[in-house]
């Protein structure tokens, strides 16, 4: 979409710290891309140095696509074009792309979901409980992004680089969105991917071990999800976390001295709160789950914040659900909300495709796809499925997990999937340049480490479609078929790039070739 006002190559060189011009300072820029492949006419192609690749190496074939000029930390003197010359591509993007686009997120009453589980799902939530109560809305999520009711765009990545981001959002705003629901990964906070942002609320959902080959340890994790907390907009934004994990306490902690905060608790909330009882005081509010009762398919509780009560319903399944439920029914208090009309819009809330989805073709087994990706998620999903389906007979579940990533987490899920699943097939889920055999022998390790014997306990089948496949044939009525990690997303990233593959779709396939599904 065209921006907000073009601007000439040298107005934006004089807008940018040590910037350096080469050229006249006169070609037009209507647009400014990161990949050399989305680029449009009048763009200009920002160079990024990447930890694998260098977006100066991509250049000519921006150039090739029809960008103007480019945005480059180092000259390319052999490249007919303007460039402007800066010390950081990465540090100079949220300034161009507010030129650009303004600051949409400015205009829109603006609310960031982060943690490591339940984002998407408190982002699908608050979006309907939005939407219920008459606000214009947007969401960008890692399964997709929408303006109003209009069909999702999957983009590929949680939180997209700024320029992406910000130009949705100038779109979103001119076609009269006034609430945004963005969901915001560690990534996106630790890689300058928000910068620009303005938030009116920030909810931390919780954290496990995740995403430590970037940040190390859970420490260097927890900062950087705190870092959303930089980007709220004003001393009346808003915190809102879990108070049944330590991090969302210490993030509340961090935040009431600047924010009014707000926390969920499925305890009593002294208890939640421990020895961090003068927290209580400072908080403006808690919102409280009693009388939980969790069935396969539906969530009951009582919700109580201040002096009111509501009884809800959410048709989920498991008590990870009724935190993301409570995430985004905390958020919409804040917002000011009345707690029965969030009640009312969480009743028929939708889940995110790939959070638990079943694949029922009337075959007397259950299949699920789940993106669970990780030890903690992985085990709660499992254990989520025992407790709610105390009379399943077996539990068989396909997972894999992705190369490039941190390694430490893959003998961990083999010892979960082998600790409470009665068969785990280990496959292929993203490999990236690493050998698919060396990944799943290393997820393996744990699952033996915890007694698991192969071809009795777990297999090894590195085709995921395969794999799935002989999950689906050796289920037998009463059996619950978890099919973990790749959830909503359309492909899996080889060395030899992207191979189209869904879970969700593969599965009914292999079902219908199986004879389910059809007029019997």
């Amino acid at each position: 979409m065209p921006p907000t006002k073009p601007h000439t190559t040298g107005e934006i060189a004089k807008s940018l710290d040590r910037a350096e011009l080469a050229g006249k300072g006169k070609a037009k820029i209507t647009g400014l891309a990161t990949d050399s492949r989305e680029v449009e006419s009048g763009d200009l192609f920002a160079c990024i140095p990447g930890e694998r690749y260098d977006g100066h190496h991509f250049a000519p074939d921006a150039l090739t696509a029809k960008a103007t000029a480019l945005l480059c930390e180092r000259s390319l003197p052999q490249l007919d074009c303007e460039q402007i010359v800066v010390p950081s591509v990465r540090s100079a993007l949220a300034r161009v792309s507010e030129l650009l686009w303004g600051l949409p997120s400015r205009e829109m009453t603006t609310i960031g979901v982060t943690g490591t589980g339940g984002k998407t799902t408190t982002c699908f939530y608050l979006e309907k409980i939005l939407a219920s109560d008459g606000c214009p809305t947007v969401l960008s999520t890692t399964v997709g992004r929408r303006i109003g009711s209009g069909e999702l765009e999957y983009t590929g990545r949680t939180t997209p680089e700024i320029p992406s981001l910000q130009r949705f959002l100038r779109r979103a705003v001119d076609e009269g969105a006034s609430y945004a629901v963005l969901e915001i990964s560690s990534h996106g906070l630790s890689l300058g991917r928000v910068e620009g942002l303005w938030l009116d609320g920030a909810v931390f959902t919780n954290l496990a071990r995740d995403h430590l080959d970037l940040h190390r340890d859970m420490e260097g994790y927890f900062k950087a999800k705190a870092n959303i907390l930089r980007l709220l907009k004003s001393k009346d934004s808003f915190v809102c976390a879990n108070l049944d994990d330590e991090y969302g306490i210490k993030m509340l902690s961090l935040a009431c001295r600047d924010f009014p905060c707000f926390g969920f608790t499925t305890t009593e909330p002294k208890k939640a709160l421990g020895e961090h009882k003068d927290l209580s005081r400072s908080l403006s509010g808690i919102l409280q789950a009693v009388d939980v009762r969790v069935t396969f398919g539906f969530i009951r509780a009582r919700l109580v914040f201040q002096d009111k009560e509501e009884n809800v319903q959410l048709p989920a399944l498991g008590l990870m659900n009724l935190y993301n439920g409570l995430a985004a029914a905390t958020s919409a208090l804040a917002l000011g909300i009345d707690l029965n009309k969030v009640v009312s819009y969480l009743a028929d809330a939708p889940a995110p495709p790939g959070r638990t989805q079943s694949v029922y073709l009337h075959q007397p087994f259950t299949v699920l796809v789940d993106y669970a990706h990780a030890p903690d998620s992985l085990e709660t999903l499992l254990s989520t499925v025992s407790d709610t389906l105390p009379s399943a007979r077996r539990i068989i579940i396909v997972f894999g997990a992705t190369g490039r990533r941190d390694v430490g987490k893959r003998p961990q899920m083999g010892e979960v999937a082998a600790r409470l699943a009665d068969l785990a097939i280990i496959t292929t889920d993203d490999p990236y340049d690493e050998d698919p055999l060396e990944i799943a022998l290393d997820v393996a390790s744990g699952a033996e480490q915890a007694g698991a014997k192969e071809r009795e306990d777990y297999l090894i089948i590195l085709d995921r479609r395969e794999a799935i496949a002989e999950a689906l044939r050796r289920a037998e009525h009463g059996d619950v078929v978890l099919i973990a990690g790749k959830g909503h997303e359309p492909y899996i990233i080889t060395a030899e790039g992207k191979i189209p593959h869904k879970d969700a779709d593969v599965a009914e396939e292999i079902l219908r070739e199986m004879g389910w599904g059809v007029e019997r």
